[in-house]
């Protein structure tokens, strides 16, 4: 089929890819991109632009191909060895196939070179005597019908002494497309014998490897399971390898405007961020360009409860260079129970601070948050609602002869129905039960009065102990501070100590109220806290 008038496809990106050498004895020593690579400063066929070959260029050893001898091999632009003639047929079929007798197609499509300095298709033979391998390398690669959708990198390998094939895919940018889905894959003797791995199909994935080994009777064992061989092929000029840092590989919970990290790379002019919604890097979602730092944070939120995958691009006048790809998952989707959703993922017990088997982060109904009296988790949960709101902390003083550890919790609790009964639990991270009770206050009274149901235990949860406190509320009775039976439920409560002995359970103070607002800032720690606003002070005078 004719490739120049087929698969028309469209991309918003250019990408750049290579690698860099790490040391080796046979080559120049540069730093690799992928661990345990090995790469060669290969010798570049000059070929360039669309539909061409060069060659014949010697293997450095007699190789094995369908029990005939061969010694040398043209390369052509699209993406198969040659071994009878040269061949720049761009127009893919099925295997076998006459015309192209004795070859092999590690990537047979209409693929171009679009000029760029790291746009290259090398050739090497590395190893000792006995045990050589020819190694072809097709380097940043991209399509005929879509120059600016970027095929990717991929090799073919010649192993003397066992004549073994090996086929194999460094970095495939363009989605399906380059996962062959107009490329044939395979070897070919003649018109009458080949072995075909694909045709049209998407089949290849990034970092596979498919081997041809001979079985002793003319012909092959495939495997497209095959380990892969870490060599590449690099102009020794281009820039090392960025190394990744943040967001960790795999990380969970990141929030939706992370900051991307990574080391600086020798002799890099500038780096290019690619971030993706998916794996083969079809879906770009940030293509940042001419960063001269090592550090990107995007203006533009990610999506919650997402993997994303990201490379990092070093680039300079001889090449770029292309890291390892990392993933990580955002956070999920905000509950809105005024907790910040990064904070609510790294609360106690991975997140579960509850401890009910449900992330907090995950229910409206649960609030987990950094208490900025105690500096560590306080955690509400309420039952029969529909979410919680309003949530905030003071550090509560007016209350006379008695102290509050932990502050004074105000929150608003949303039942289904008015006249709903709530039953509230709090978890106080840090705090020991010794000698508390818990006291509410009623702003429009401005009282305090012990609530006696209350009941007040030590638990442990993810290893960390913590203060669990257990009452109820109707919606509309004295405990509910508007009195309304409206369908929300107005608490201020807080764990208290007796400091005054004999001091009364309810009666007026003088108090002083300062609101807190979730909102985030850094403590000293690093850590994600709840950020205060002095809302309003009220001076009582006690009666």
């Amino acid at each position: 089929m004719s490739k120049k008038l087929a698969h028309l496809r469209l991309t918003i990106f250019v990408i750049f890819s290579a690698a860099v050498l790490v040391f080796s004895p046979l080559s120049p020593a540069i730093v690799h991109a992928i661990p345990g690579e090995t790469i060669y400063a290969g010798t570049n066929t000059t070929l360039a632009g669309d539909d061409n070959y060069a060659g014949a260029f010697p293997l450095g050893f007699n190789f094995d191909f369908y029990g005939s001898t061969v010694s040398s091999t043209y390369i052509n632009i699209n993406g198969t060895l040659n071994f009878n003639s040269g061949n720049a047929e761009f127009s893919n079929t099925s295997l076998p196939n006459t015309n192209m007798g004795m070859s092999v197609q590690a990537f047979w499509d209409d693929i171009i070179t679009k000029n760029f300095a790291d746009q290259s298709i090398l050739y090497k033979t590395v190893g000792a005597p006995g045990s050589r391998k020819f190694i072809v390398q097709w380097t940043n690669m991209y399509f005929f019908n879509n120059p600016s959708l970027p095929m990717g990198t991929f090799q073919a390998i010649l192993y003397e002494g066992t004549n073994k094939i090996q086929l194999q895919y460094r970095d495939l940018l363009g989605g399906d497309a380059s996962r062959g889905d107009s490329a044939t894959i395979g070897i070919n003797k003649d018109g009458a014998t080949a072995d075909q791995v694909s045709l049209d199909t998407a089949f290849v994935n990034e970092g596979q490897a498919i081997s041809f080994t001979p079985n002793g009777s003319g012909g092959y064992i495939t495997n497209t399971n095959a380990t892969y061989d870490l060599v590449y092929l690099a102009d020794a000029n281009a820039p090392s390898a960025p190394v990744l840092t943040t967001p960790a590989n795999t990380a969970t919970n990141v929030s939706t405007t992370p900051t991307f990290s990574w080391s600086a790379a020798d002799q890099a002019d500038t780096y290019q961020l690619i971030v993706a919604s998916n794996a083969d890097y079809s879906t770009i979602v940030i293509n940042q360009s001419g960063l001269t730092g090592t550090s990107y944070t995007p203006g533009t939120a990610l999506n919650t409860n997402t993997t994303y995958y990201w490379k990092v691009i070093a680039v300079n006048g001889s090449g770029t260079t292309i890291s390892d790809g990392r993933q990580f998952t955002t956070v999920p989707p905000d509950d809105n129970d005024g907790a910040d959703q990064s904070v609510e993922a790294a609360a106690p017990n991975d997140g579960d601070a509850n401890d009910d088997g449900i992330n907090d982060s995950l229910q409206a109904r649960v609030t987990s948050f950094v208490n900025p009296v105690t500096e560590n988790y306080t955690v509400l949960e309420s039952s029969a609602t529909t979410g919680n709101t309003n949530v905030s902390v003071n550090n509560e003083t007016g209350d006379t002869g008695y102290t509050y550890p932990a502050g004074m919790l105000h929150f608003t609790v949303d039942t289904v129905t008015p006249g709903d009964t709530a039953t509230i639990t709090l978890y106080y991270y840090g705090i020991s039960p010794n000698g508390l009770v818990l006291r509410k206050y009623n702003s429009t009274t401005h009282q305090y009065q012990n609530i006696s149901d209350a009941v007040i235990t030590s638990v442990t949860i993810g290893g960390q102990t913590a203060t669990k406190v257990v009452y109820s509320i109707t919606d509309g009775s004295s405990l509910d501070e508007d009195g309304i039976v409206d369908g929300h439920i107005v608490d201020p409560v807080g764990l208290a100590q007796v400091v005054v002995p004999g001091a009364p359970n309810t009666g007026f103070a003088r108090t002083t109220i300062s609101v807190i607002n979730i909102v985030t800032y850094i403590g000293a720690t690093g850590v994600l806290l709840l950020g205060v606003k002095k809302i309003s002070r009220r001076l009582w005078k006690q009666y």
